[in-house]
């Protein structure tokens, strides 16, 4: 969309980058049930800075990072549900 500029580079790990935070908070929810414990676990992966610099410096580890963290959360809820 942007082309081959240092924007277009990085706007996908960024947009990665950022959804992880959400994930982190929905697989936690998912695994405590507690919003409390879902927070924290969000509020630890704002404050990881490695996650910040990867993004930042267009490294494609944020985007596969975030579909390991998806292919979890998926597979959790698979299981909770053939479980009920």
């Amino acid at each position: 969309i942007f082309g081959t500029t240092p924007f277009g580079w990085r706007l996908m790990p960024f947009l990665f980058g950022v959804m992880t935070v959400p994930m982190v908070y929905l697989f936690a929810r998912k695994i405590s049930a507690n919003r409390r414990y879902a927070l924290i676990a969000s509020l630890l992966m704002l404050t990881d800075f490695m996650r910040f610099v990867l993004s930042r410096l267009s490294m494609i580890e944020v985007i596969s990072g975030f579909f390991i963290l998806l292919v979890y959360y998926l597979l959790y809820s698979y299981h909770c549900e053939r479980l009920a």
